[in-house]
């Protein structure tokens, strides 16, 4: 992808869509820096917990920044949904950053983080 091509996409979105996306972002991230804050003096079942809330806010926080920020870049479509296509999203979104996020807290080892990270 040519950079021209990149910063055409990113001007030609609406500047108050990509402010709500970044606002989105910004929320995901504070809320996963919070759960996962103290993960390292967590039992075995708070690990757990903290995986799988890690992984359900950074994969709908990931899809939810993206479907912001993909409002404004068309925003002369009209809105229709189709709920079965939309589940199916947040669930890629869970299953492709949640996850493995959600996993690398699972291993106590820096090689398995790394590895699931890098997913």
């Amino acid at each position: 992808m040519s950079i021209p091509i990149f910063l055409g996409g990113i001007f030609a979105t609406k500047l108050n869509f990509i402010l709500a996306a970044a606002g989105v972002c910004v929320i995901m991230a504070v809320t996963l820096i919070l759960i996962g804050r103290n993960i390292d003096h967590a039992t075995e079942a708070q690990r757990k917990r903290a995986g799988f809330w890690t992984a359900l806010v950074a994969g709908v926080g990931v899809w939810a920044t993206h479907f912001v920020a993909m409002l404004g870049y068309r925003p002369d479509m009209a809105l229709t949904y189709n709920l079965e296509i939309t589940l199916l999203s947040i669930l890629a979104g869970f299953v492709c950053v949640g996850l493995p996020l959600g996993l690398a807290l699972q291993v106590k080892s820096r090689t398995h983080m790394g590895g699931l990270g890098a997913l």
